[in-house]
């Protein structure tokens, strides 16, 4: 685990946050024992992960692509190459690109909302556990 105790808080205040102002069909789902806390997910996504990224052309036309991801720090790092469509859409990305040799640019997205599910929190040594 690479984050930090202010990372931890920041990531499950926003988890907490979301959760709560989802709807109630959601929350159904996304139960309290179906829930990871951010230490949790921090010990599940470890490594490069792959990403279905979703952006907006500027007509607004929808795309939907492949990124390799990390999630690092409590939030996820993504590459692309710098002449890919989605480095074009930067507006959606924030200003936290960074380069690599000049071709390769990573971003680093700040989310506004985020939820955690896990079918069988056993497993993971989570919630299920402790009832």
């Amino acid at each position: 685990m690479r984050e930090t105790p202010d990372d931890l808080h920041r990531l499950q205040a926003l988890l907490d946050t979301s959760l709560s102002r989802s709807t109630a069909h959601l929350r159904s789902i996304i139960s309290s024992e179906r829930t990871l806390t951010a230490e949790q997910l921090t010990g599940v996504l470890t490594g490069m992960c792959t990403l279905a990224l979703s952006t907006v052309t500027a007509k607004g036309e929808p795309r939907v692509s492949g990124v390799d991801g990390h999630f690092l720090r409590g939030t996820w790092h993504f590459g692309t190459a710098r002449g890919a469509a989605k480095a074009r859409h930067p507006d959606f990305y924030g200003d936290d690109a960074f380069d690599w040799d000049n071709d390769v640019v990573f971003y680093r997205p700040h989310p506004q909302w985020m939820a955690a599910f896990a079918p069988d929190l056993a497993k993971l040594g989570g919630k299920a556990d402790e009832a």
